[in-house]
Order: structure tokens, then C-alpha cells, then sequence
């Protein structure tokens, strides 16, 4: 009985119940060593049956489901859902086939940051810019537009246009480069000129300016002469 000294007083008694009833054959051992293959067999069917396997078994005849996919349903779900058809006409306009995209992260390279710091300034401000663009207004119809005839009126343009570049530039590769600057002065002047231009920045911890996503031409204008 020396397999009994680790098993609890009332769990011996129950299995010697069951082995005088006949149910086992004297193997104490062989109750917990079912009770884990039932749980393990249990959570397995529930996972199969219940889960993403199940949602792909069980899905509706006439189309099945994705795995994974939620099963929604309703008009008021599936109009949260959908954009007006203006702006989703709007969205489906194709980038022109000689626009390049781009968004430049600079750097100030006196504060002689780490990679690991420089890696973080940079996704933090990558980030902050496509937000700052997915929030802009989309721009307005190509037939009611009107040509600007002052640099303001160009500056408005473009930043009507930041939603759209964005969109542009997701589908176009979303082209990216990180370039230096001598100090606090040279990302203050590519602010200011980017500002003055109409272009979308970001500025993270006086450390670095994203500045784009935009038209490659525009943005080499305000950031050409930096390596």
C-alpha cells in the first residue's frame, strides 16, 4: 500500500469502494490517470467543436464562414459598417500613374541617440503621422475642385489631399527614409516649411519630424538637401 501514502484519506476509501463493487481492478493509480486524458479529451471537443473549427463546420449552408469571422447580423450593424456611397467613390480613386509617395523620418543626429532610442522615436512618429492623416478630411470632388491660385490656396489643397495620400501610399508600398539633421533649429525650419507648404508632420520628443505620407516631389523640396 505504499502508493496510498500521497492519496488523500477519503479519496483511498472511495476508490476501495469502487474495487469492491467491482468497478476497477485494484489500480489506484488508474483513476487520476483517467480523469486527465477525460479533461484533456474534454477541452479538445470543446475546442474543435466550439472554436474556429467548429465556426468553419457549423457555418450556414449557404456560404460558409471564415475562420474565426463573426456571425453578424442587422441593419444597424451592418450600416456602422459601411461609408456613404460619395465616400466611398472618393476612396476608390487610383493613385495617377506618375505620383511617387513617401514619408521621411528625420533625425537630429547631435543628441547622439542610441539605435534602440532612434528605433522608437522614429515608430512613435511614423505612427502619430499616419494617425494624424487617417483623421483628416477626405478631399473634395475632382469636378468641384478649382485650380488654388495662391500659395495659401495650394497649402489648403494639399492638406485636403493628407487622407488621400495616405490611402495612395498604402497601396503604392508605403516608402519610407529616415534622414539627419544638425540640431532643434533644422527640425524647426522643416516644421515651419512644412506648414507653410501644407504638407502633414509629426514632431516626437524634439528628437524627430515624420513628414509625409506626401508626394515624393514635395517632400524632397523641404527635405532634399538632407543624407
Amino acid at each position: 500500500m505504499e502508493q496510498l501514502a500521497a492519496v488523500p484519506r477519503w479519496y483511498t476509501s472511495v476508490v476501495q469502494g469502487w474495487i469492491r463493487e467491482g468497478y476497477l481492478d485494484g489500480d489506484l493509480l488508474l483513476v487520476p490517470t483517467v480523469a486527465v486524458y477525460f479533461v484533456i479529451g474534454a477541452v479538445l471537443a470543446h475546442w474543435l467543436f466550439m472554436g474556429p473549427f467548429g465556426a468553419l463546420v457549423f457555418a450556414d449552408a449557404g456560404e460558409p464562414r471564415k475562420l474565426g469571422a463573426a456571425n453578424t447580423s442587422g441593419n444597424s450593424t451592418r450600416s456602422g459598417m459601411r461609408r456613404s456611397a460619395k465616400e466611398t467613390g472618393r476612396r476608390r480613386r487610383s493613385c495617377p500613374d506618375d505620383l511617387e509617395l513617401k514619408m521621411v523620418l528625420v533625425v537630429r543626429k547631435d543628441l547622439k541617440l542610441k539605435a534602440p532610442d532612434v528605433a522608437v522615436h522614429c515608430a512613435q512618429a511614423a505612427i502619430d503621422a499616419v494617425a494624424l492623416a487617417t483623421n483628416a478630411p477626405m478631399p473634395p470632388d475632382a469636378a468641384a475642385a478649382r485650380e488654388p491660385e495662391t500659395p495659401e490656396e495650394e497649402a489648403a489643397e494639399r492638406r485636403g489631399m493628407w487622407r488621400q495620400w495616405l490611402e495612395w501610399w498604402n497601396e503604392e508600398g508605403v516608402a519610407k527614409v529616415v534622414l539627419k539633421a544638425d540640431g532643434a533649429e533644422a527640425l524647426a525650419d522643416i516644421a515651419g516649411e512644412c506648414t507653410a507648404m501644407g504638407l502633414p508632420f509629426v514632431k516626437v520628443a524634439d528628437a524627430v519630424v515624420a513628414v509625409g505620407p506626401a508626394p515624393v516631389e514635395d517632400i524632397d523640396d523641404v527635405c532634399g538637401d538632407l543624407k
